[in-house]
């Protein structure tokens, strides 16, 4: 099985989080939690890869690690090479890659941009959502493992990028 890195936003998640459930993040996030978040969507992860893109598109913003909302920033997982109904672990958790992201106003709001929305879609850079199947421990140094991929699956990669 192929090994990737993934690196936690320790910002959003701190240190040694744990997948418990959705209504376990920190305080903070619980009534963005209890407004958009179902089991589907319960992770964001977002490649570490787009931020070289966005510093171009946007060279007069400032890009940290998780400003696209991401619980985790991940390396060498791209929307190309992931598939919805992939089984991954990363650490002790077990989660399944459920849909691309589909951004909501805020993305703009946070941007500060009206076009923003719009820019992230045609990009084809919108990263995924994942579900908890087994709760277990993330470090920003574990390891994401693929466990299963359907070869059968109606569902190929997760968004086709702009030629």
């Amino acid at each position: 099985m192929k090994k990737v890195c993934v690196c936690l936003v320790l910002a959003l998640v701190g240190l040694g989080f744990s997948f418990q459930s959705a209504s376990a993040l920190p305080p903070f996030n619980k009534e963005w939690v209890a407004k958009y978040n179902t089991p589907e969507k319960a992770v964001y992860a977002y490649p570490a890869e787009h931020y070289e893109h966005w510093r171009e598109e946007l060279p007069t913003m400032a890009f940290s690690w998780g400003i696209f909302g991401e619980n985790f920033t991940t390396r060498g997982m791209l929307e190309a090479s992931v598939f919805i109904g992939d089984c991954l672990k990363i650490g002790e958790a077990v989660l399944v890659v459920t849909q691309p992201r589909m951004p909501c106003y805020k993305l703009a709001l946070r941007f500060d941009r009206d076009d923003m929305i719009k820019r992230f879609l045609e990009s084809g850079r919108s990263g995924f959502y994942l579900s908890v199947l087994e709760e277990g421990e993330v470090r920003a140094e574990s390891e994401v493992e693929l466990l299963n991929r359907d070869p059968e699956s109606p569902f190929y990669k997760l968004i086709k990028r702009p030629s």
